[in-house]
């Protein structure tokens, strides 16, 4: 089943295709008024063109395989129409953090998100004013609305309750607008979790990355974190390939409070979700077991995740999904869990994990290892 699909742009109201971008820069450094007038097209039509840009780097220290910055733009004349700054997302800084969004992906991926299907898709999400990606060098960069999160909640302390059932609410809307969809399997660059190529991906990146966080932080973890983390590998492919059993929908894949901005925009939206490089084909389960473990304290994942779990399924029933019951998200969440597992190994193989990426990674080990030990999960692990 499938519900009618609504973009919600937060200040401009304009749910149109963005711009294609012809000329990609290599990195922040190369961002100037010139390529910003360029980007924005229509909007400096009556504004004139970009006579000043500032740039302010965004998103260090959050576990994200791109450089993103904050461009704040001066014109030849004012207009209300024109933005007053942008969000510039370019490929990462460094050859390993590159290499790594290569064999997933993630550059096109987001890229064609946003050309693609955010304007048919129904979430809150800032507005892309123009798109680029050349698939002969995996050189991409997108050009978003500068969207103000009026609360922040650092996914180190973790989401309250309350908070946690506006992001479920969310992705049921998502999850529930492409419910079993026919059309995503003819976008081949959707991934699902048993792609050949993701699931190695993945398999390696707890395979290489769960040591070295061991020697990094093993000494903030629980005993048995190396233990656990075998289990994880060893039952890694069955666990997904039982996980991509579950019906498909159009999954973010990296629903985390990072990623995630509350009270958003001039109009105040309860959640925004960002980021959209990983995102796929596949169970929306996935979202939501994700969710729950990397962004709820180990406290209150034990006190509210069945609560949590109970909201999301009733969300789902409200935007019209009836075929998905209750025992069966509850059976399932279990089965992405390993995915956690390897995000959190990921922080430590793709470069040095250092300041709050190396607590970063820290805090989903520590979450993911709490979580394995809850009755709903034990038999994932």
């Amino acid at each position: 089943m499938t519900t009618a699909r609504t973009s919600t742009p937060f200040t401009l109201g304009d749910p149109g295709r963005p711009h294609r971008l012809t000329a990609l820069p290599a990195a922040t450094s190369e961002i100037d008024a010139d390529w910003m007038t360029a980007a924005l097209g229509t909007y400096t039509s009556t504004a004139g063109p970009v006579s000043a840009v500032t740039l302010e780097p965004i998103g260090d220290g959050r576990g994200h395989l791109g450089s993103t910055a904050r461009v704040r733009l001066r014109y030849a004349t004012s207009s209300p129409r024109a933005p007053e700054s942008a969000v510039v997302k370019l490929p990462g800084t460094t050859a390993q953090s590159r290499e790594t969004a290569r064999r997933g992906r993630l550059y096109e991926r987001e890229y064609r998100f946003f050309t693609e299907l955010a304007p048919q898709t129904q979430v809150s999400i800032p507005h892309c004013y123009a798109a680029g990606y050349d698939p002969r060098t995996d050189r991409f960069a997108l050009v978003l609305e500068d969207v103000t999160a009026h609360t922040e909640i650092d996914q180190l302390h973790g989401c309250p309750a309350d908070r946690a059932a506006a992001v479920l609410s969310e992705l049921a809307g998502l999850h529930a607008a492409w419910w079993r969809d026919p059309t995503l399997r003819r976008r081949e660059w959707l991934t699902t979790f048993t792609s050949a190529h993701r699931l190695a991906n993945l398999r390696r990146l707890l395979a290489d990355g769960w040591p070295r966080l061991l020697a990094e932080v093993g000494d903030r973890l629980q005993a048995d974190a190396a233990e656990a983390g075998h289990r994880m590998l060893a039952g890694f492919d069955r666990s997904l390939h039982a996980l991509d059993r579950q019906p498909h929908t159009l999954i973010h894949g990296d629903v985390r409070l990072d990623n995630l901005l509350f009270d958003a925009g001039k109009g105040h939206a309860p959640v925004a979700i960002v980021d959209w490089q990983n995102v796929s084909r596949g169970p929306g389960v996935a979202d939501v077991s994700y969710f729950l473990v990397q962004s709820l304290t180990t406290e209150d994942f034990r006190r509210h995740a069945e609560d949590l779990l109970a909201h999301y399924h009733r969300a789902l029933a409200f935007h019209g999904v009836r075929d998905f019951p209750f025992s069966q998200l509850a059976r399932t969440v279990r089965l992405a869990l390993p995915v956690s597992f390897a995000v959190a190994a990921s922080l430590f193989v793709v470069g040095g994990a250092e300041g709050r990426t190396r607590e970063l990674g820290a805090s989903m080990a520590e979450r993911s290892l709490a979580a394995a030990d809850h009755p709903r999960m034990r038999e994932a692990s």
